[in-house]
């Protein structure tokens, strides 16, 4: 059988004639393969359809999933948005009714306090009213105070210069004296005797000048101390020596019942001795005639305490602190002194890490006493106390 197309070609080679039934039946073969062809082509069209088909509704349906699944999360993000949202003006709500209470509470707070406050300064003034009056009287009174007090100070001081000067004109005059006398002395003793008194006068003129020094230095905290090792026994030696020519004349005798100890301690010489001689001279001024002063020093590995006793008329109830105050001096002993020995001897005995102080005794008269340390500073090292 020749193939559709090839009919003509196939007859001829074959050399028969073409007849109608061979014909027919050709063409129905022809048909036949034709509609087979067709139906197989048309099967594997609609397979083919059918598959593109199902592919094209699977992607349809995953874009769809993929779509819904868009907008599923597009919505649940758009309802946590406007739940946020809300929430954020739920809380912006209740911030602002908050502030809007404490705003209240605080203005309500304001106007009571304005109002505590305009009541205080109402009952501050009413005070103030009632004390500028007495505050004016205390003012007054400290003021007339202070003047009183002003004028006692320069009365002090002028009454201080005139004992001053009174005795340095009558040490001197004593001076002036005992030296024009020297020339006409014929003895030996009369001449030695009034060279003895130039020298107490001068070391009393000295000694007043001395203390004049001394309070200026004081008063412009400048009063120095140069401590260094030495012994209070020899203090004391020295002080009764440099008084017993004043104590002599009046039949009064310095007694020195210290221990035997020698004391070693740091203090300045010169100072303690100072001290030490200002209490004697301040004792035998105010002893009577014949009477006795006390020395006794002790130490106790420690503090080192010196008294100094007499058996004077004593001090007055009250003025145990006031006899150490600048130009202080007894009811009825003006004139018997500059007052600044015990002044100054306190202020030498604080520079020494010490104290003094006074007391009455049991049978009369008065017992001063100080103390300081025995371990000032170490030994060999000179200190200086400002």
């Amino acid at each position: 059988m020749c193939p559709l197309g090839r009919r003509t070609k196939c007859a001829q080679a074959s050399g028969v004639d073409n007849k109608p039934e061979k014909l027919e039946e050709e063409r129905h073969q022809t048909d036949e393969s034709l509609q087979a062809e067709r139906s197989h082509a048309d099967a594997l069209l609609t397979a083919k359809l059918a598959e593109a088909e199902s592919e094209t509704d699977r992607g349809v349906e995953e874009a769809r999933e993929e779509a819904n699944a868009a907008t599923d999360e597009a919505r649940r993000e758009a309802d946590r948005v406007a739940r946020t949202v809300e929430t954020a003006a739920a809380a912006t709500r209740v911030v602002q009714t908050e502030r809007a209470k404490q705003d209240a509470a605080r203005e309500e707070e304001r106007k009571v306090t304005d109002e505590v406050l305009r009541e205080d300064r109402k009952a501050h003034a009413r005070v103030l009213a009632e004390l500028r009056p007495l505050a004016r009287e205390s003012t007054d009174r400290n003021l007339l105070i202070e003047r009183d007090r002003s004028d006692e100070a320069v009365d002090n001081r002028d009454h201080f210069l005139g004992i001053v000067s009174h005795d340095l004109r009558n040490l001197l005059g004593g001076i002036v004296f005992a030296a024009s006398t020297l020339p006409d002395e014929a003895k030996r003793e009369t001449a030695s005797a009034a060279a003895d008194r130039i020298r107490r006068y001068a070391a009393h003129m000295d000694r007043l000048i001395g203390d004049l020094l001394d309070v200026s230095s004081i008063e412009a905290g400048r009063l120095a101390i140069s401590v260094r090792p030495g012994f209070l026994r020899d203090v004391i030696i020295e002080s009764i020596d440099a008084l017993e020519p004043f104590a002599d004349p009046r039949g009064i005798t310095i007694q020195n019942v210290s221990s035997r100890s020698p004391m070693p301690a740091m203090f300045d010489h010169d100072r303690m001795v100072q001290v030490v001689t200002n209490l004697l001279s301040n004792a035998v001024k105010f002893s009577p005639d014949g009477g006795v002063v006390t020395v006794r020093a002790l130490d106790d590995g420690e503090l080192i305490t010196v008294a100094v006793e007499d058996r004077g008329v004593g001090i007055p109830e009250g003025m145990k602190e006031a006899v150490f105050e600048r130009f202080w001096q007894a009811p009825g002993n003006a004139g018997r002194g500059t007052g600044l020995g015990l002044y100054i001897s306190r202020h030498l005995v604080t520079a020494h890490g010490g104290r003094i102080w006074a007391e009455p005794r049991a049978r009369g008269g008065t017992r001063f006493l100080f103390a300081f340390p025995s371990d000032l500073a170490p030994p060999g090292k000179p200190h200086t106390s400002h």
